[in-house]
């Protein structure tokens, strides 16, 4: 069936869907766009919340591997110290030296402790000054070995003491010729052993 329209009522359709396509456009761009841009933020923002929370997440599973391998360390370092003797006990080191000595054949003229060079340092100096809590658990001490020896029995003795349980260190060492005994020579040596503080003994 057609439909004839006059003049009037065809301007009055065109007008009408001009006023539409106006309408439609003011709602898609004044009202759809600044919804799809809260939209689009809002998902921006729910991406970034969701990383932080398995990050969160990752982070919470580390706390118990790092609190693991505290207490591992932990021990580790109360069984180190448990080896340390007393500050009382150097003397006790000594004669425990004394004994390695002789079992290697190496033959000692003097064995004493000698005076740490942290001593001789100013304890009101702040770069001679050691951290409180390491100056509470330990201190190094010094046993100064002199005496005569050949090669074989010196590489004894030094195996002896590495073999020791108390943490020792070869300081330095000194050989010289002997002219009345080619065979043994001329040894001076420095051990640097740990002593655990008193205190902190009595504390443990």
């Amino acid at each position: 069936m057609k439909v004839n329209l006059s003049q009037q009522e065809q301007r009055t359709v065109l007008l009408v869907a001009v006023l539409a396509l106006f309408i439609g456009w003011v709602y898609v761009v004044y009202v759809l766009g600044p919804m799809w841009k809260e939209i689009r933020k809002t998902q921006r923002t729910i991406q970034q919340q969701s990383a932080r929370i398995r990050e969160l997440e990752l982070a919470a599973q580390n706390i118990g591997a790092v609190q693991r391998q505290h207490d591992e360390k932990e021990r580790a370092v109360k069984a180190l110290k448990s080896q340390l003797p007393l500050e009382n006990d150097v003397a006790v080191l000594v004669a425990q030296l004394t004994d390695l000595a002789n079992t290697a054949q190496m033959k000692i003229e003097n064995i004493f402790p000698e005076r740490s060079s942290s001593d001789s340092k100013d304890p009101k100096n702040p770069k001679d000054q050691k951290p409180k809590a390491l100056r509470d658990e330990y201190q190094p001490v010094n046993i100064q070995i002199e005496g005569s020896s050949g090669y074989h029995q010196l590489g004894t003795f030094l195996s002896l003491v590495e073999g020791v349980d108390k943490p020792m260190q070869l300081a330095s060492l000194q050989i010289q010729g002997n002219l009345k005994s080619p065979k043994r020579h001329r040894i001076k040596l420095v051990l640097r052993a740990y002593v655990a503080s008193t205190e902190e003994a009595s504390k443990g």
